[in-house]
């Protein structure tokens, strides 16, 4: 999504609504914000129903990971998991390895002792039968023995980046210095609400009135 264009538009509407003077790092802070919602409200949708939305395909990535002493690390952009393989690798005489990738199981903790001891439920490399949890840094896979998994994931966004220069005192915007945003051009109206909401401007956009209502309910409740 082109910054620029994104900025002229919120920045027309803050004019119409009277709104005062907002730097260009203020911008770039409310749109730091605004993706940061809108990220958590298009997880929301992925959590209910296990489809990636439209509005989180940029964010998808996969990456071949070494297993190091029994754990995953997380990739330096990871934000969350989508799926976890376990990657078997076989040598090919006269030929290249052949790699199988088979879908781990995820465990919530307080299953994953037990299963490991479970001399019928635990995870082998013969079975075919892979498990992972939650770890420090990473992800604890089992069996140990495996070497190599593929993850594919959701990556963080990255930070808002219109830049300007000062030329006899008026602020001009430098293309060749500033980035697009990571999302698809149909969630551009969702971000300005969203900035237009932290000027005071109400929200009209009926997924982002749910979602904030959610989050108040959720903040009175943790008061109470």
């Amino acid at each position: 999504m082109d910054i620029q264009a994104l900025y002229l538009v919120w920045a027309d509407r803050l004019r119409k609504n009277q709104s005062g003077y907002i730097s260009n790092d203020e911008f770039n802070r409310l749109v730091d914000a605004a993706q940061n919602d809108l990220y958590f409200v298009y997880f929301s949708q992925y959590e209910l129903n296990q489809s990636v939305p439209d509005g989180l395909r940029p964010f998808v990535k996969e990456a071949e990971i070494p297993v190091v002493n029994g754990v995953v690390a997380f990739p330096a952009d990871y934000r969350h998991r989508i799926e976890l393989y376990a990657v078997i690798v076989k040598n090919v005489d006269g030929g290249a390895p052949t790699k199988t990738e088979y879908l781990t199981t995820y465990l919530e903790g307080n299953e994953w002792g037990q299963t490991l001891a479970s001399p019928i439920r635990k995870p082998s490399l013969e079975g075919k039968t892979f498990l992972h949890t939650m770890g420090v840094g990473g992800f604890k896979i089992a069996p140990t023995a495996l070497t190599l998994t593929k993850i594919r994931y959701l990556r963080e966004f990255s930070p808002s980046n219109r830049q300007i220069t000062v030329v006899d005192d008026n602020e001009e915007y430098d293309p060749l210095t500033s980035t697009p945003l990571d999302w698809p051009e149909s969630t551009k109206e969702q971000l300005l609400e969203l900035m237009l909401m932290y000027s005071g401007l109400p929200l009209r956009d009926p997924v982002l009135i749910q979602f904030m209502g959610n989050v108040n309910q959720n903040l009175q409740t943790t008061k109470v």
